[in-house]
């Protein structure tokens, strides 16, 4: 015959199953609720994701387009002589007045052959330069940077309007 221990026995097996039912049951909701928060959480790692590339496509595209114009700039400095920071400078104040890099490009090459041509003591050369005050002499020596500062900077000297085109 079963003893008062037999039967407490049975009760705390009872009372242990009706426990691990509710502790499995508690489980498995913590369980749920873990993997939809996975879930939830994978559905915003995916959206930064996206988020992301959104953000990065444009800093690619501008890193293509600084490189290119990097590119651009280094080769007219080669071709000029003049720096490639100046290059940027005039470039960006060419685009502010309506004119390209290239049309830049065409006209410090114009103005360097102009040198040239007044240092060969051509009359349209040493006249435009009689004008702005400027002598051969005077730019022989500097590089073609500070050449086109001094021509600049003559130009400006200019009073009348309608006197600087003609030069």
């Amino acid at each position: 015959m079963p003893s008062g221990r037999d039967i407490r026995a049975g009760g705390a097996f009872v009372e242990f199953s009706l426990r691990r039912k509710g502790l499995e049951r508690s489980l498995r909701n913590v369980a749920k609720r873990i993997q939809r928060f996975g879930s939830s959480i994978n559905r915003v790692g995916l959206r930064v994701a996206a988020l992301g590339t959104a953000l990065t496509a444009p800093f690619l595209i501008a890193t293509k387009v600084f490189a290119s114009t990097g590119d651009a700039l280094d080769k007219m400095a080669r071709r000029t002589g003049f720096t490639v920071e100046a290059l940027s400078e005039l470039d960006f104040a060419a685009q502010q007045s309506g004119t390209s890099l290239a049309a830049l490009q065409t006209g410090i090459r114009q103005l360097q052959k102009n040198i040239i041509d007044l240092g060969r003591g051509l009359a349209t050369q040493r006249n435009a330069f009689d004008a702005m005050g400027l002598t051969f002499e005077q730019l022989k020596d500097l590089s073609p940077e500070q050449q086109f500062e001094a021509v600049a900077a003559a130009i400006g000297r200019i009073e009348d309007p309608t006197e600087r085109p003609r030069v």
